[in-house]
């Protein structure tokens, strides 16, 4: 239900980020209220945003996906890190997770919602976003970049 208030909040494609970060908090703290306590949630979103616009489906997806699948791992524990930051006409996303050792790297790449996520990268920002998904036994990561102009 959350991820449909995000699609249908507003009539046009593209609302301010600000407005956007202030969903994903929201967004951030209902999943963390479900999350055990040992959990490590750290999040940064730039202070360099207020004029830009983006699309109100893109983000969700990953951070579905990290709390879904955050798991322990012996070295750091349970932790989600999620960042936003801007330069020029670049903004860049990154959301990295733990993840339990006991589950597959396919399980981890077959995952509907980081499917879904790309083709809506591909269809709306065709040519200008570069998406790198890390998928290591203790570690999944995100990095995405979108050209803004």
């Amino acid at each position: 239900m959350e991820r449909l208030k995000h699609q249908y909040e507003y009539d046009h494609d593209k609302i301010p980020v600000q407005k956007k970060l202030g969903n994903l908090s929201n967004y951030i703290l209902s999943q963390r209220s479900r999350l055990d306590e040992d959990v490590v949630v750290d999040m940064d979103m730039g202070h360099h945003l207020q004029n830009l616009e983006i699309d109100p489906s893109l983000f969700i997806s990953f951070l579905e996906n990290a709390f879904k699948r955050v798991g322990d791992n012996e070295f750091c524990g349970k932790r989600i890190d999620i960042s936003f930051s801007k330069a020029g006409y670049f903004l860049f996303f990154t959301c990295t997770n733990t993840t339990d050792p006991r589950t597959t790297k396919m399980e981890r790449d077959n995952d509907p919602a980081i499917n879904i996520a790309k083709k809506q990268l591909d269809l709306l920002y065709s040519r200008k976003h570069v998406l790198h998904i890390i998928n290591h036994e203790r570690l999944y990561q995100v990095d995405l970049v979108l050209q803004l102009n």
